[in-house]
């Protein structure tokens, strides 16, 4: 009789175990969400990004007219608990800059648009787009920025300025 007791415990554990394995993904994730102000003001349109210092998928989440985010990893809403860099960008495409074909000559068919979707020598209108990054490098391509994910909810609201 203690045998079979001991082979149904072993049974169970064995299907148990995957169960309570497999469903997280082995990542905890957290729900992360604030404002995004610059000098005060809310900062509309921007991306926010999470990278985990320890690496893995980073959160990601745009800002709206009010300046707030939530964070979105592979379509799920959070980002990993740990420590991350986190960078804001907001790319605004200058005006000034005349595309090289207007845009109702360029068409899919055209060998314009083949030249420029295979990379041939023609520098493409996105290459030659003239953008402006509003918000300064210590935030996004020289971040210096990190925040800490928790357990549960969080709100990590974002005050950067221009100085």
């Amino acid at each position: 009789m203690k045998i079979h007791s001991i082979v149904q415990s072993a049974a169970v554990c064995l299907l148990v175990l995957p169960l309570s394995v497999g469903c997280g993904g082995g990542l905890d994730v957290a729900d992360v969400s604030g404002i995004v102000t610059l000098d005060g003001k809310p900062l509309d349109n921007a991306i926010v990004t999470f990278s985990p210092e320890d690496g893995g998928p980073s959160g990601i989440g745009r800002t709206d007219d009010k300046g707030y985010y939530e964070l979105y990893r592979r379509g799920q809403p959070g980002a990993p608990i740990g420590t991350h860099r986190v960078m804001v960008t907001s790319v605004q495409q200058n005006t000034e800059s005349a595309p090289s074909t207007p845009p109702e000559e360029l068409t899919s068919d055209s060998p314009e648009y083949m030249e420029q979707a295979l990379g041939g020598t023609r520098p493409s209108d996105y290459d030659q787009a003239i953008s402006k990054e509003p918000i300064p490098a210590k935030y996004n391509s020289q971040t210096t920025l990190t925040k800490t994910v928790e357990p549960g909810d969080n709100v990590i609201d974002l005050e950067l300025t221009s100085d």
